[in-house]
């Protein structure tokens, strides 16, 4: 599974590191997505250091996390959209080929226009939605996240909009 992670995956974190031993921001961004993922499901079964952790990025409010029995996820169905986006991205940017990887700005485009239409029904007529809407959300933002992570860390590798760097006269 290691060499399906590593396979193919462009813009290093260091010149000197050699071939084989490439990590890239993709790396980090999935493995912290998943970290934070493993621990929300952790609290789920009662591991109460992840609450802890997850106090510091998430309200934790009952009412919009998650539950698993009677048990509490660390973060609420956002945050853990959100961290499940970077690890989607992070799969999708490093497997897919780069004229998929531009669609993918749909993706970017519907999350934008869904979290505004969650706003204007919960601000502007107290309409509560769902966890799941909140969870679907949170993908794309997370998503939209890891993008521009990727685009600044690297724009020759991760440009989904084809912008092209300024020349210099």
């Amino acid at each position: 599974m290691v060499n399906w992670l590593l396979s193919g995956l462009n813009g290093t974190l260091s010149s000197t590191v050699e071939a084989t031993q490439v990590l890239t921001i993709r790396h980090f961004i999935g493995a912290y997505g998943s970290i934070q993922l493993i621990l929300a499901f952790a609290a789920a079964f009662g591991v109460t250091t992840a609450f802890a952790i997850h106090d510091y990025f998430c309200h934790q409010i009952p009412h919009r996390s998650f539950h698993l029995g009677e048990n509490q996820f660390s973060l609420c169905a956002r945050c853990m959209g959100v961290y499940a986006g970077l690890l989607l991205c992070a799969v999708i940017q490093s497997r897919l080929a780069p004229s998929v990887r531009r669609n993918m700005v749909l993706v970017m485009a519907l999350s934008f226009a869904i979290l505004g239409i969650e706003k204007i029904l919960l601000e502007l007529n107290g309409i509560e939605v769902g966890n799941v809407i909140r969870f679907f959300v949170g993908i794309g933002l997370g998503y939209c996240l890891a993008v521009v992570v990727f685009f600044l860390w690297d724009p020759k590798t991760a440009n989904p909009f084809k912008l092209q760097p300024k020349k210099s006269k």
